[in-house]
């Protein structure tokens, strides 16, 4: 209806002990945390990290880049929520920076619900899209993002940003695709449900190749038993911006496959 505007909710205290709480798990001889003074005080510079890898050294270095930011964060924290109208000052809620760990809110928000116009769609049509972002980091956390979304999501698509370090489907990406099936248990044919998106970004080397690799992954461990995903490539970034005009396709192409399958899926709900 042209709207546009943006509501950013934030965590209560316990959300936000809950969730750093699922990433304290997966370290070793850290105990979890009963208040935001016991996580303020929560001392990880005594802890030899030398020896981490894999998950529990991400979910380490997780949880002290939240650390970092937790004096400017903490304010929100149950909080009342926030109406933006200036989408460029979304970025400071919802984007990790890597340089301003002033800017660095993410961790104190809960949700955002964004009001805008869809790409080449009438403005009577209403649509709504639901990002998880971080999603199949953590499968803890996972559980918290998809919690409440069973029997509330027609469609859901797994985007994948090939490069040179993560090439191909990985373990990740594998235990992303069975807790998002889970939102929709109702649906026999996973394919109708989910689709892969692969984010084609133009600044990565061999490009190509990386495209292929995945594709070749996603038929070897998806594309079987009757299985037969729709796989999605757009350059959705062009030289290191959003291509505006591929983002159109891309919504286009997964809207005409959601239409295809939802006579389908209306009789197994």
């Amino acid at each position: 209806n042209g709207e546009k505007h943006a509501i950013v909710k934030f965590r209560s205290n316990a959300d936000f002990i809950k969730m750093v709480n699922e990433y304290l798990a997966q370290i070793k001889s850290v105990p979890e945390i009963t208040s935001l003074a016991d996580f303020e005080h929560l001392n990880l510079e005594d802890i030899d990290y030398s020896t981490f890898v894999g998950n529990e050294k991400y979910n380490y270095e997780r949880v002290k880049s939240i650390k970092e930011a937790f004096k400017y964060f903490r304010q929100y924290l149950g909080g009342v929520p926030v109406t933006i109208t200036d989408f460029k000052e979304l970025k400071k809620y919802v984007a990790y920076n890597y340089t301003n760990v002033s800017e660095r809110l993410y961790p104190a928000v809960m949700e955002v619900e964004i009001y805008c116009e869809f790409p080449s769609l009438d403005k009577s049509i209403k649509l709504g899209l639901i990002d998880l972002p971080g999603f199949g980091e953590n499968s803890n956390v996972d559980k918290i993002m998809t919690d409440g979304l069973e029997n509330d999501v027609d469609h859901a698509v797994l985007i994948i940003r090939p490069n040179q370090q993560d090439a191909g489907i990985r373990q990740r990406e594998l235990d992303s695709f069975s807790r998002i099936g889970e939102v929709q248990k109702g649906i026999s044919k996973r394919s109708n449900f989910l689709s892969f998106l692969i984010n084609k970004d133009e600044r990565e080397s061999g490009l190509d190749s990386l495209v292929n690799s995945t594709m070749q992954d996603i038929n070897k461990y998806f594309n079987n038993g009757g299985e037969n995903f729709k796989t999605f490539a757009f350059p959705v970034i062009t030289n290191g911006a959003s291509n505006n005009a591929e983002v159109d396709k891309m919504l286009n192409s997964i809207l005409e496959n959601l239409i295809s399958v939802l006579p389908t899926i209306d009789n197994e709900l």
